[in-house]
């Protein structure tokens, strides 16, 4: 039998940043192999001051603002500002980066994922989102409160829905599709 599963913005643990800069809340994640920490790893984070990221090597890395204003700058990229109404920004795990908030505090959303075991997207949908049943898990956080599958749901709750089940969300959120590549 198929299950999705409701993960409660309510029971995550607030891990401090080892620079002080931050907490990060974990969400969702599964086991890593080949010597990359995981296979992929979904997070909330408060950024509460400016300082560099976390290198993970092996990982790529889609990073997206909930509230506030970001100012990332990654190695060899060009500097830009996340705001919530912007798309994923991507970039590798293993690249030197740093972030600073404008104007106060930033909680944003990162999906970290082995690229060599996963495909993935993350993509806002402000309307909610309709969609049938496919090969990828999908993990959906709420902007607000909604309801998906018949689930009520609360803001920043987050639901995986695993492989071979549809997709009906009523209101404002935020869904990571990851596929696992053969």
């Amino acid at each position: 039998m198929i299950m999705q599963v409701l993960l409660p913005a309510a029971q995550r643990v607030a891990i401090p940043w080892k620079n002080g800069g931050g907490i990060t809340r974990v969400i969702d994640s599964t086991h890593g192999a080949n010597g990359v920490e995981f296979g992929w790893r979904a997070s909330m984070a408060e950024v509460r001051m400016a300082g560099p990221f976390s290198c993970f090597p092996g990982i790529a890395r889609l990073l997206c603002v909930l509230q506030g204003a970001l100012a990332l700058a990654v190695e060899s990229c060009a500097p830009v500002t996340l705001r919530p109404a912007d798309a994923a920004y991507a970039f590798p795990g293993d690249a030197p980066a740093s972030g600073a908030p404008l104007g106060g505090a930033v909680l944003d959303f990162n999906l970290m994922f082995d690229p060599a075991r996963y495909a993935a997207t993350l993509t806002q949908h402000p309307d909610g989102i309709s969609a049938p049943p496919g090969p990828e898990v999908r993990l959906l956080l709420a902007r607000a409160p909604l309801t998906v599958n018949a689930v009520p749901m609360q803001e920043l709750d987050a639901l995986r829905l695993p492989p071979g089940m549809g997709l009906e969300a009523n209101g404002p959120c935020w869904l990571a599709c990851l596929t696992p590549i053969s």
